[in-house]
């Protein structure tokens, strides 16, 4: 102790100590008291950014506001669901209908002028909880899913005509019940129970299982999945994660997640990338404690999602529309999602009627009979063959294939002035007896961006396309994994006649023309 109480004399008072060796340590005590200032002050400073850096991040943490889906039953209003929570999924209440406002393509449509909640409706819910038994999951794990889902149930089960399923999966996706009352899913969650000797994760099946269950079920109702799992599938491929999303937002689906994972977090991106598909929320479970209150988020959430009405402006044309909603309360806007609907040809009430239109029959009995004498003409065509003229010699450096076949159809529509017109019909499955109608250019597949999507697991992103070509239309293989097959063979080109069989995946189809 007596060095330090020496030091701070001999640097105010040198003369007292003249020795070199005074005047050394005195130095040193210098440095060393600098150098304590200094990390102090390093440590200060490291502290306010830590502390500035957390201010910052909760300052620009958004609330999310999801819109979900529209009703156009009541034009010239609209009614908007939607979902307003903070970023770690608790809802906002309290709000009025002037706190939200709508823009569709951009433009202002005005504040709401109601507001109410789902729960005040009394609407129909339906629901399917998909739970993992396998994997991280443990005992504890369930018994704090069962009693989520139980209260989930009961939620359900106070609006009228509101059902909820259960699927399970390890190895292979389990329907514990497919759409029962309280009661009935209460039964059901009692027999769920850990696999333990499961190695394989189907997540992913299971939840094309909970769509199909869902499509079943009236058209306009509200739709739920509710999935508690660690993120993982057999095939972990981002993409596979996409297309599930879009296929549930095609749907009218929402996808509301719980993912637990102690070990891997950087798994539950993938149920991040699901859910913003279909406009559902992704909840993180640390510890199987917090995956009760996870699930009562959801029950929240859903009793108190706003059900918002708006005075629309614009008249129903057929066309794809741009809508969007803001909040605009307390400082900074907040802005939902986007979603594109069409306004079919659902005019606002208080419109303008359209004035009459003059009778133009006898434009249609023109071309009516125009058409008939196409038909005429290619009837005799047909029956009165004219002796074909030779054929002329192949140029060089031209192929000698084949040209496309064509019907009489095919003649008779070039007659009637290239009015070709092309359907596609399903013969199998649920697409049975569906027509499609062709365009000029129409691509096959299970993408959401395709002219005809098809649910099929065995047809690619992009199956195929049907061109209009030559006053006919030709089906083109584009690069499908499992090919197309037209009358039972494998092409990769063919100019389709009328009552041609192709399959596509495991789906088939029948192809007919405006005579067909």
């Amino acid at each position: 102790m007596q060095p330090l109480a020496l030091h701070p004399v001999s640097l105010v008072s040198p003369a007292v100590s003249p020795g070199v060796s005074s005047r050394a340590s005195s130095r040193s005590a210098f440095r060393s008291a600098r150098r304590l200032r200094s990390g102090a002050a390093q440590l200060v400073s490291l502290a306010l950014l830590g502390l500035l850096f957390l201010l910052g991040q909760r300052a620009s943490a958004q609330p999310n506001l999801r819109l979900e889906r529209f009703n156009f039953d009541k034009l010239p209003d609209i009614r908007v669901y939607l979902s307003f929570v903070e970023e770690d999924g608790t809802v906002i209440g309290g709000k009025n209908p002037q706190d939200f406002k709508l823009q569709v393509d951009s433009v202002d449509q005005g504040a709401a002028n109601n507001l109410t909640t789902f729960d005040q409706l009394k609407e129909p819910l339906f629901v399917i909880g998909v739970v993992q038994v396998s994997g991280v999951v443990n005992e504890r794990a369930i018994s704090e899913v069962k009693q989520g889902l139980r209260r989930i149930s009961e939620a359900v089960g106070q609006s009228p005509g509101g059902r909820m399923g259960i699927l399970a999966y390890a190895d292979k996706v389990n329907r514990v019940i497919e759409f029962g009352t309280s009661s009935e899913v209460d039964s059901a969650l009692s027999k769920l129970s850990v696999e333990t000797e499961a190695s394989e994760s189907h997540m992913l099946d299971a939840v094309r299982t909970a769509i199909d269950l869902l499509k079943q079920q009236e058209k306009g109702r509200r739709k739920l999945i509710i999935l508690v799992s660690d993120g993982i599938d057999v095939n972990n491929e981002k993409k596979n994660f996409t297309e599930i999303g879009n296929r549930a937002q095609l749907g009218g689906i929402v996808i509301d997640t719980v993912g637990y994972n102690a070990f891997d977090a950087s798994k539950l991106r993938n149920l991040q990338e699901m859910t913003k598909r279909c406009y559902g929320t992704d909840r993180v479970a640390k510890a199987p404690t917090e995956i009760g209150p996870k699930l009562d988020g959801i029950v929240d959430e859903v009793q108190r999602q706003y059900i918002v009405q708006f005075p629309l402006t614009i008249v129903g044309d057929d066309q794809d529309h741009l809508f969007q909603v803001t909040h605009e309360a307390g400082g900074k806007p907040v802005y939902s999602n986007t979603i594109q609907e069409k306004l079919l040809s659902k005019a606002p009430v208080s419109a303008a009627p359209a004035p009459k239109e003059k009778s133009k029959w006898w434009l249609y009995a023109l071309i009516a009979a125009g058409v008939l004498g196409a038909i005429l003409i290619a009837l005799k065509l047909r029956k009165k063959p004219v002796d074909a003229a030779p054929a002329p010699a192949p140029q060089p450096g031209k192929s000698d294939a084949p040209a496309p076949r064509m019907s009489n159809k095919t003649v008779a529509l070039e007659a009637a002035g290239d009015i070709t017109m092309g359907w596609v019909m399903g013969l199998t499955g649920k697409y049975k007896d569906v027509t499609f109608k062709l365009k000029d250019r129409s691509v096959i597949g299970t993408a959401p961006d395709c002219d005809i999507v098809i649910e099929d697991g065995f047809m690619s992103h992009r199956h195929c396309e049907i061109r209009k070509v030559d006053g006919g239309f030709k089906l083109v293989d584009l690069g499908a994994t499992n090919g197309v097959v037209v009358n039972d063979k494998r092409v990769k080109e063919h100019f389709l006649v009328d009552n041609d069989n192709f399959r596509l995946g495991r789906t088939e189809f029948k192809f007919k023309s405006i005579f067909g």
